[in-house]
């Protein structure tokens, strides 16, 4: 191996690592930018450590699937709440039926009843609708992915951060961002114990793609 080869080979090296470093200086900045607004004392935002990786397209990353995902827990959650409502409102229109016998009061509490019934029924219906539509979105962008694909960057950082009473804790997010790292696409929650941490998301998309009794 010649001199000159020895220096390209060192010049070659060089860029590469002052790359990297230039790339993690600003998925730094990136993270910083767009997580201190979402804090509640922002103040104490501490990165404590800050990988950047390729991204290439996949469902559980993809910003629409996630978004669809994100919907749907939502929606999950409204749905239990109302189902509870209508439970309690079939109860209390049952307890104040009598076959034989209702005093006018029995006979409004049961009428206000069948009102609520027939009111939180319908909202039960217009969200199923709102299922079913974050649900073909999630089905959609899955026929549509190529694994092969490079969509840009994924920033993961664990950072410090403090809440209200001045408690600091540890948290993991990731940040995709698009090629030239200069627009963020989607955030991710990466603590497994949150409600929507990417392991929930990820069920809630393999639900949708596997479950056969949901629509198509």
């Amino acid at each position: 191996m010649n001199k000159l080869t020895l220096i390209l080979l060192a010049i070659c090296s060089m860029l590469f690592i002052s790359c990297g470093q230039s790339r993690e200086k600003k998925a730094e900045a990136i993270v910083k930018k767009v997580i201190t607004p979402m804090l509640t004392n922002a103040s104490s935002y501490e990165p404590i450590e800050t990988k950047v990786d390729s991204a290439f397209e996949n469902i559980y990353i993809d910003p629409d699937a996630v978004r669809a995902a994100y919907e749907l827990l939502d929606l999950e959650s409204k749905k239990e709440d109302l189902t509870d409502k209508l439970d309690l409102e079939k109860s209390s229109a049952a307890m104040n039926s009598n076959p034989y016998y209702m005093s006018e009061y029995e006979k409004e509490s049961i009428r206000q009843a069948n009102e609520k019934i027939d009111k939180l029924s319908k909202q039960l219906e217009k969200i199923s609708a709102k299922e079913n539509v974050q649900q073909k979105i999630i089905r959609d962008r899955n026929s549509k992915i190529k694994k092969s694909k490079f969509i840009g960057w994924i920033i993961t950082q664990r950072f410090n951060s403090a809440n209200g009473y001045g408690v600091k804790s540890a948290e993991n997010i990731a940040i995709l961002v698009d090629e030239k790292m200069e627009k963020s696409l989607m955030i991710y929650n990466l603590d497994n114990n949150a409600k929507d941490g990417m392991e929930n998301i990820k069920d809630i998309i393999d639900d949708v793609l596997t479950n056969d009794s949901i629509p198509k």
